[in-house]
């Protein structure tokens, strides 16, 4: 199989995974992901009118988040991963 049977969203999957799953889970899932909710959570959503977050909110708040944002990149590595087998497959039937 060359990289050029590869549809271009598969092609970019393919060197991200070659960075490794713990880079992916955390940059992408736990800092990326989890990182913007905790600030779009704290200071958006959950936010009382005419007070800051203190700090043991946004100590909560990213406790929260940053583990859901594991969760979240472990998901989607799981189902890109999946959809990248399927495909080699398709290419490869051997």
């Amino acid at each position: 199989m060359k990289p050029a049977d590869l549809p271009d969203s598969l092609q970019r999957w393919a060197r991200i995974r070659a960075r490794g799953r713990l880079r992916y889970i955390v940059l992408r899932g736990m800092l990326l992901w989890g990182g913007t909710m905790t600030l779009v959570m704290t200071w958006i959503v959950n936010r009382t009118p005419g007070q800051s977050p203190t700090w043991r909110t946004w100590a909560l708040s990213a406790a929260l988040w940053l583990s859901a944002g594991v969760v979240y990149g472990w998901i989607t590595w799981i189902l890109m991963e999946r959809k990248y087998q399927k495909h080699l497959c398709r290419l490869n039937p051997d």
